[in-house]
């Protein structure tokens, strides 16, 4: 059998690219013709000749590291040129860059992604990135108007999906296995200090927004139960024929729910459960909100429970206004 002594080096790989380019060659070593062998098949390092020539790979020594291993465009100055130059001089490098991808190409793309798996290392790459890309508050509202329209669409005109996707939810919220997945989850989540501390803000400030859109006009009445007290001072307001809101959400730095507003004379009255609010001195953030009441332009008025009627009501009442 005919040895074909020859190896393609990468001077050799770059003559005769335009030449190879397009060419269909037979099976087995690119350079060998059909028939013959190379020269080094079932030889190893232990040969001088194999050991002389693996030394290099593309004209770099490997017993030495390239230039630029480890460096990236923000630590080096001469990785950012090239990329650039790269990028300007190399139109395959962004095919794609400014044009829309046909909802049938997208469809590709997402198949194409489906089972592979990606590494612990690619994802945290991956959230990095994002976090960076999300921090930027244009690209934030491009993306978040996005997703809403697209999102809104397709519920607001796929009745089946909602059917489908509210039949699903039920099911699963059903399962036994998922709600004690579920609970467990919650639980080993809220072990950790950091999420504890964000979920506690998130709730804040949705339970805020809430209360400033139910108790505002009076409409979280519905939802909203009274105590003892609080029904006696309705009754005493209703036969001295006084219009209230109750109950009321006031924006002060140390923003609460109040008991009772009084829109025709800007007056919100307190009625204190003694066990709860300390009787007789009273609790330290009642008075930091009186307090602040005022300097928001509010008149106050606080009872102890059992401690009023109807007549002490309008006595006090007409003294404030």
């Amino acid at each position: 059998m005919k040895v074909f002594p020859y190896i393609r080096t990468a001077a050799t790989r770059k003559k005769n690219g335009d030449a190879n380019r397009g060419r269909v060659f037979p099976k087995g070593v690119l350079g060998v013709k059909k028939g013959n062998v190379p020269w080094n098949k079932g030889l190893t390092k232990e040969d001088e000749r194999v050991a002389r020539n693996s030394v290099y790979s593309w004209g770099h020594p490997r017993a030495e590291p390239v230039w630029n291993k480890n460096l990236t465009k923000e630590t080096d100055e001469r990785v950012l040129k090239g990329t650039e130059k790269m990028m300007l001089n190399h139109s395959h490098c962004k095919p794609w860059l400014g044009k829309k991808r046909s909802a049938e190409d997208r469809l590709k793309m997402s198949i194409g992604h489906i089972g592979q798996e990606v590494s612990e290392e690619q994802r945290k790459v991956m959230s990095i990135n994002s976090k960076e890309r999300w921090e930027d508050p244009i690209y934030k509202k491009i993306v978040g108007d996005k997703i809403s329209v697209t999102v809104f669409s397709q519920w607001e005109n796929n009745t089946i999906r909602r059917e489908e996707q509210s039949d699903r939810m039920k099911n699963m919220v059903s399962d036994p296995i998922f709600k004690r997945e579920q609970s467990e989850r919650m639980l080993q989540n809220w072990k950790n200090p950091v999420y504890r501390e964000k979920s506690r803000k998130a709730m804040s400030v949705s339970a805020k927004k809430r209360c400033m859109l139910q108790f505002s006009d009076g409409t979280g009445a519905g939802i909203y139960f009274d105590t003892k007290p609080e029904v006696s001072m309705k009754k005493s307001l209703e036969d001295l024929e006084i219009n209230y809101i109750h109950p009321y959400w006031v924006n002060i730095e140390h923003d609460y729910i109040a008991d009772f507003y009084l829109p025709g004379h800007n007056l919100i009255i307190e009625v204190d459960g003694k066990y709860w609010h300390k009787y007789p001195e009273g609790k330290e953030i009642d008075h930091i909100r009186t307090q602040e009441l005022k300097e928001a332009g509010y008149k106050v008025l606080r009872f102890w429970e059992n401690e009023f009627n109807t007549q002490t009501v309008k006595e006090k009442i007409f003294l404030e206004v």
